[in-house]
């Protein structure tokens, strides 16, 4: 196998659909990409109900919220009424 194969299969995501692996390598860096273009592109074919494809287009996110250096609400005495944030 080739270099390039071999990096693709290992360290990226490829798509197993027989149309992508005759294209040659369709790979996607993160496995929510793939999930996405399978939905999207080979979704029909492969009956994936409304459901299974609303879940392969949702975006992962991880948030965090405070911990930050700045206070979450404004300091006294900086000219912001906290009336104006409610």
């Amino acid at each position: 196998m080739f270099a390039i194969a071999e990096h693709f299969r290992d360290d990226h995501h490829m798509c197993p659909h027989p149309a992508c692996l005759e294209k040659k390598f369709v790979v996607f860096a993160p496995e929510a990409e793939l999930k996405r273009h399978i939905a999207t592109e080979h979704g029909d074919e492969m009956n994936m109900s409304r459901a299974q494809r609303r879940q392969a287009l949702t975006i992962p996110i991880d948030l965090q919220v405070g911990g930050g250096s700045k206070p979450l609400h404004p300091a006294a005495g900086d000219g912001i009424s906290m009336n104006a944030l409610l």
